[in-house]
């Protein structure tokens, strides 16, 4: 049937990019978050650091262990803001699919099979 060929060729057109465009989205936002956090952290950690002699007392006080804390707070300042931009993305991802595919579970088939999950996961912590 050429019709119903073509009907499927265009619902699959429309969700090839709805998924690329969400994707795209999404990776932005992670993005711009982490350059959000990591503009916020940078600006706390510089005013303790340049705060009375802190930054003379952690290049000399540390024994040298910690031999450049200026390129040091730079990397783990990135490090942290990227990780939690990533995590945070994760969890609301995860849990506005998890809400969405209740949801549509609970229509199709009844609260029974929507809730079995989180009832299994709760059976295996007791």
């Amino acid at each position: 049937n050429q019709q119903e060929f073509w009907r499927l060729m265009r619902t699959q057109l429309k969700l090839s990019t709805i998924v690329v465009l969400h994707r795209q989205t999404y990776k932005y936002v992670e993005q711009r978050l982490g350059m959000i956090w990591r503009r916020k952290l940078t600006q706390v950690l510089h005013r303790e650091y340049f705060s009375g002699i802190n930054y003379y007392l952690v290049s000399t006080k540390l024994g040298g262990d910690c031999p450049d804390p200026d390129s040091r707070i730079v990397n783990d300042v990135k490090e942290v803001a990227d990780n939690a931009a990533t995590i945070f993305c994760e969890l609301l991802y995860t849990l506005t699919a998890g809400t969405f595919f209740v949801v549509k579970i609970w229509r199709l088939y009844g609260a029974g099979l929507a809730l079995a999950p989180y009832i299994y996961l709760w059976i295996g912590q007791v």
